[in-house]
């Protein structure tokens, strides 16, 4: 369509995902995440660490999580 095509879902990878960065090997991508509501001028916020290795066991698994609050 005109904004693209869903090529796969992976759940449970954050609330309101608002930004991405690969690692520069290409196997690990960071998804930056909003959580809740804006509380005044702060936010709670948590980035996953999602496998993209499709020769990984843990292929589009979340690896690991930093989390703001």
């Amino acid at each position: 369509g005109t904004h693209g095509r869903l090529v796969h879902e992976i759940p449970l990878v954050g609330e309101n995902p608002y930004d991405l960065a690969l690692r520069p090997d290409g196997n690990v991508l960071a998804v930056a995440n909003y959580v809740g509501e804006v509380d005044g001028l702060a936010t709670s916020s948590t980035i996953a660490f999602l496998d993209v290795n499709p020769d990984s066991e843990t292929f589009l698994e979340v690896l690991g999580w930093i989390v703001n609050k």
